[in-house]
């Protein structure tokens, strides 16, 4: 009875174990994550919001008009983000990140820039078509926006 005991508990085992590696390398999403860098072509003071808006390959919005928040960094650094009606003279507005779990297509990320309105857009850029990718590296997007007629 002893050797039948220790061939079950080796399956019991060795089929728990198989199971687990299973899950681990089929079970969850594999992210894709962004790092948005922002900038305005011309700098303005007028810009009191930013909105982020992601398409996919269908130009169906997968992400619409997101608030992109004004976040400080150090005593010493300058704010980053649109709020406030305050662009930094550099023209950089910041860099945002994003995921999903999406596991192929493209996205394609707009940003506008909103007076204090919050109606008008005075500024508006989009990046290329970004493949998705899962995680790492980060995948870097650069979207420059440029003054609305």
């Amino acid at each position: 009875m002893g050797t039948f005991t220790r061939i079950s508990k080796f399956l019991l085992v060795a089929t728990v174990a198989v199971a687990a590696s299973l899950g681990l390398t089929t079970c969850g999403p594999n992210y894709a994550i962004y790092a948005v860098h922002v900038t305005a072509a011309r700098p303005t003071n007028n810009l009191a919001a930013c909105k982020m808006t992601v398409t996919d390959e269908s130009d169906h919005a997968v992400l619409d008009r997101f608030l992109l928040a004004q976040k400080y960094g150090g005593p010493d650094s300058l704010a980053q983000g649109c709020g406030g009606a305050l662009t930094p003279a550099s023209g950089n507005i910041g860099t945002f990140s994003y995921s999903t779990s999406r596991s192929s297509g493209t996205l394609t990320f707009k940003v506008e820039g909103f007076d204090d309105s919050g109606v008008k857009v005075v500024q508006s850029g989009a990046s290329g078509p970004q493949n998705v990718a899962a995680y790492p590296p980060e995948i870097k997007v650069e979207v420059t926006m440029s003054p609305t007629p």
